[in-house]
């Protein structure tokens, strides 16, 4: 599977131990078709997963993340973001998932890093 990145100034304010395992889980995680991209807001950056061609039910998407969850992987994601919120100082859990047009998406969020 290939990924492109592409250059960046971006900044974030995070532990780069967990954030590698948190990126390399979620892709594991994704189908051939997906993409990722960041948008920057209010001194937050958002990390966007786009799935093409995958939804949840209404159920699976207010469980992915909990402990009952049918993937346990998704539990595993959930973990690494708390852990990397802790680690950070930045409060509360900033990971969802919604179901869009094209599939879904998964967003986390990082604060931006200040100089």
């Amino acid at each position: 599977r290939g990924i492109e990145c592409r250059p960046t100034n971006a900044q974030v304010k995070g532990d780069e131990r967990l954030l590698r395992l948190l990126l390399d889980q979620l892709i594991a995680l994704m189908p051939a078709g997906f993409t990722l991209e960041a948008e920057h807001r209010d001194n937050m950056y958002y990390v966007i997963c786009n799935v093409e061609g995958e939804k949840f039910s209404p159920e699976q998407l207010s469980d992915l993340f909990s402990p009952h969850t049918e993937r346990l992987e998704y539990l595993v994601i959930r973990q690494i973001v708390r852990e990397h919120d802790a680690a950070c100082g930045h409060q509360g859990l900033r990971l969802l998932a919604e179901n869009t047009e094209q599939g879904c998406r998964i967003v986390f969020s990082l604060p931006e890093a200040t100089h």
